[in-house]
């Protein structure tokens, strides 16, 4: 289940440099917040937070389930243009702080 406390602590740690919302794409990172195990090996796997709004998961298909953890989730399936599924969960006019992990392939 989302831990609402974590991330609230996340979000006070984002206003401190002046962000809003940010992608968290580390599976432990994911797992800190939601108590969900989510290993997409090589498929994106995204938690969206922004302050004011309920955190977004976004994974593939073929890591779908039907259990309730607090979030919002967001499916998509191999070869979906990611670009198009993220930009209306995040607030362009907002700067988007992104972890250390998400890689650019």
């Amino acid at each position: 289940m989302y831990n609402t406390l974590r991330g609230q602590k996340v979000l006070s740690n984002l206003r401190k440099n002046g962000l809003r919302q940010c992608l968290l794409s580390d599976p432990y990172a994911v797992f800190y917040l939601c108590g969900r195990w989510i290993f997409p090996g090589e498929r994106f796997l995204a938690l969206i937070i922004k302050e004011d709004d309920t955190p977004v998961l976004v994974l593939n298909e073929l890591f779908r389930f039907e259990e309730e953890i607090g979030v919002r989730k967001v499916y998509y399936k191999d070869g979906q243009e990611l670009t198009a599924l993220l930009r209306p969960l995040l607030n362009e006019n907002e700067a988007l702080g992104v972890d250390k992990n998400l890689p650019a392939r």
